[in-house]
């Protein structure tokens, strides 16, 4: 609420104006109050929203990213075990040999 409305207000409370008038005078006040709060909802919600579709964003990038990851990671792996099978194999053969 700022201070423009407050003062208006209390200096409406000590004038001598037909109880009607005061009543539209404060009506009207609370309105445009309501107005400009309904006007700051409006934009603060607009301000989340963008944040919320910059953060989805961000999170499909990531997601496209470890997809690349795996990709590149899943032959590394598959080539690590076949190299272990291959040394495995080439320790069996020798100590075969050896016995």
């Amino acid at each position: 609420m700022s201070e423009d409305n407050t003062k208006s207000l209390n200096a409406d409370s000590t004038t001598h104006l037909p109880f009607e008038e005061f009543v539209r005078q404060q009506l009207d006040l609370l309105f445009k109050q309501q107005a400009e709060l309904r006007q700051e909802m409006v934009e603060r919600f607009v301000q989340l929203s963008r944040q919320v579709r910059d953060v989805s964003n961000g999170v499909a990038e990531v997601k496209e990213d470890v997809k690349d990851l795996d990709y590149k990671v899943m032959p590394f792996i598959k080539e690590q075990i076949n190299l272990k099978r291959r040394v495995d194999e080439l320790r069996d053969s020798t100590s075969v040999k050896a016995d």
